[in-house]
């Protein structure tokens, strides 16, 4: 991780993280792409060293998986998978502005975790942060935490975290760049994509556009998109496909929805499992019992599912 002025003192804090003398709620706030998100992740990975339970989990995933359990009736599954954790990593709680439902629920999975001695991590997008869309209770509590800032990256630090992102994606190598370097942006992330582009070999570039046919965003983004089509392909209704009926073209399409995850957008069974409440390993091995029956019509829905794909980014592209 690349360590400099503007974030030493969240670098400090990551070293010095231990669960038992930590503060109930620490906020880690800044501009966009400074790295709050690979802070949770260090945060993370160190607590698998020791037997704090730990939930990482992106604000936005956690509406949209509270939506979805409150949906088809799996709210205590939900809760109890979140609530059970020792320490919450809330990435991105700016992302909850407006969905007043999903901040009444994380307020009660806060509470329920502070409350049997547990603690919190989050960040917020903002150097500025403001609580109030969170209502007075829950930002009066994000308040009394200790709030830690990622400062604006200088000049002379940006251009050191290019050429040590650029090292350590082609270590030993000598390069020549062309660019400008008095002109990066303060985005780090914006520059650790400018180095994957100017550095990409082009026959890597062709494999990977074979292997990526189906662009990723967001599972969440995936599930609401996959979620239309596949209803609209086998003529099943979404809140079915959704639900627990046992309807075999439901049970197809459904499976079809985790394939199509897995195989075309790359997800893990671990990541859709979890996504969707379900056992991995069950729904691996039904996946792909489902998959050796249906071969021909995969084929054929993901076929269909690139046009139809194909066709909407064309017109996006042309209204934008």
């Amino acid at each position: 991780m690349f360590i400099s002025d503007y974030n030493l003192l969240a670098w400090k804090l990551l070293e010095s993280y231990n669960f038992l003398n930590s503060p109930q709620v620490v906020i880690i706030f800044g501009s966009r792409g400074l790295g709050k998100t690979t802070l949770l992740k260090k945060i993370s990975n160190k607590m698998r060293q020791t037997a704090t339970r730990t939930v990482l989990i992106d604000a936005e995933k956690f509406a949209t998986r509270y939506a979805f359990a409150a949906q088809t009736g799996q709210l205590k599954a939900f809760r109890r998978s979140v609530r059970s954790c020792d320490l919450l990593l809330l990435d991105n709680l700016h992302s909850l502005k407006g969905k007043e439902r999903s901040i009444e629920e994380l307020f009660h999975t806060y509470e329920s975790i502070i409350a049997k001695g547990g603690k919190a991590v989050i960040t917020f997008c903002s150097d500025r942060p403001s609580y109030e869309f969170l209502g007075e209770r829950f930002a009066s509590r994000l308040k009394c935490g200790l709030g830690i800032s990622l400062l604006e990256p200088s000049e002379h630090e940006v251009i050191r975290f290019f050429h040590y992102y650029l090292n350590k994606r082609l270590p030993g190598h000598d390069i020549t760049i062309k660019d400008n370097l008095t002109y990066l942006p303060k985005n780090l992330h914006k520059i650790i994509e400018h180095i994957e582009r100017i550095t990409q070999n082009p026959a890597d570039s062709e494999h990977e556009t074979l292997k990526t046919t189906f662009v990723k965003k967001s599972m969440d983004y995936e599930v609401r998109l996959l979620i239309n089509q596949i209803s609209e392909y086998f003529g099943v209704e979404e809140s079915k496909l959704l639900g627990n009926s046992r309807s075999s073209t439901v049970v197809k399409s459904r499976y079809m929805l985790y394939l199509i995850l897995h195989e075309l957008y790359d997800y893990s069974f671990k990541d859709i499992a979890q996504h969707f409440l379900k056992d991995s390993s069950n729904m691996k091995r039904q996946s792909f019992i489902i998959k050796d029956k249906n071969k021909e019509e995969f084929e054929r829905l993901c076929h269909k599912l690139y046009n139809q794909l194909t066709t909407d980014n064309n017109l996006n592209q042309e209204y934008c």
